[in-house]
């Protein structure tokens, strides 16, 4: 069962208390960030950077202040309707899906955008963040986000504890049927939306697929958070120009190849094992590759 933590509402009447950009900080401060500080400090603020109320401030400032979740507050409108919307989006993607998640927490907020939705440890659990700002709160934005973090939940049933900070093959195949589940649900959009990249990165990973592939085959075994195959401030190193977060474009094209060749889909492979994505079913498994026109 999902318990839903609404946190986002205090930054709401934070905003509305608000007159103006000159008392927008200390209304923040006040109603927001002080009274969430721990549970911020440990499920966002500091893991993302944001070390002392200096660097909050300071980021909020860059942000331009109060001006900047003007759409946001617009698209959230009366409260009580767009939780009910939140959370009819999501059940209906569950649906989709015999297996069901676990009871977990889901914390709503409002950050300072720099990342979108995440599983993270918060006093011995893993929770799970949704950061509004990073889909202005319009809800067709924010069905791609749920639809790929539910798709996490329900593979995390099957491998509890292995999806992140395993392996880099791991990675790639959770990340990919995830993606693939959101653009099949959500058809319509572009590569880059589903895979929260600029199109440049799409573009970067087709045109470079066999070296890019070599060198993930070799680094499937690597660890995931320490590969930068999947990182947005640093990459592996292992490839000249290459881009940040490329793993998350190349775990979708990987799937979605591996998804077409046994005509099945992201739903009824929630618990697909990553290393048939990757090796040849036989007694000495080697990776499979491009030029293997499959």
């Amino acid at each position: 069962m999902i318990n839903w933590i609404w946190k986002y509402r205090e930054f709401i009447t934070a905003y509305d208390k608000s007159n103006s950009e000159n008392d927008w900080f200390q209304s923040y401060v006040n109603s927001y960030l002080m009274p969430n500080i721990d549970l911020l400090n440990g499920i966002y603020f500091r893991q993302r950077g944001f070390a002392t109320r200096a660097d909050i401030l300071g980021r909020m400032d860059a942000l331009g202040g109060k001006k900047y979740f003007e759409k946001l507050r617009t698209n959230i409108g009366d409260l009580e309707k767009f939780e009910e919307s939140v959370k009819s989006c999501t059940q209906s993607i569950l649906s989709n899906f015999k297996v069901q998640p676990g009871d977990l927490d889901f914390y709503i907020i409002i950050g300072l955008d720099v990342t979108n939705i995440y599983s993270t440890a918060y006093q011995g659990e893993n929770v799970t963040v949704l950061c509004l700002e990073a889909a202005n709160g319009d809800i067709s934005n924010l069905r791609l986000l749920l639809s790929h973090e539910c798709h996490h939940w329900l593979r995390g049933t099957f491998f509890e504890g292995k999806l992140f900070g395993n392996c880099v093959g791991e990675r790639v195949v959770t990340e990919g049927l995830a993606i693939n589940f959101s653009e099949s649900l959500f058809p319509g959009n572009q590569v880059c939306d589903y895979c929260y990249v600029p199109e440049a990165t799409v573009n970067w990973v087709t045109d470079h697929w066999n070296a890019i592939d070599k060198v993930i085959c070799e680094e499937v075994y690597k660890n995931d958070n320490a590969s930068g195959f999947f990182t947005r401030h640093k990459t592996s190193g292992l490839l000249p120009d290459e881009p940040p977060r490329i793993g998350y474009v190349y775990g979708y094209l990987k799937v979605k190849e591996y998804l077409e060749k046994v005509k099945s889909n992201p739903i009824d492979l929630v618990g697909l094992s990553w290393e048939k994505v990757f090796f040849r079913p036989s007694a000495h498994p080697e990776p499979w590759r491009v030029e293997d026109n499959f």
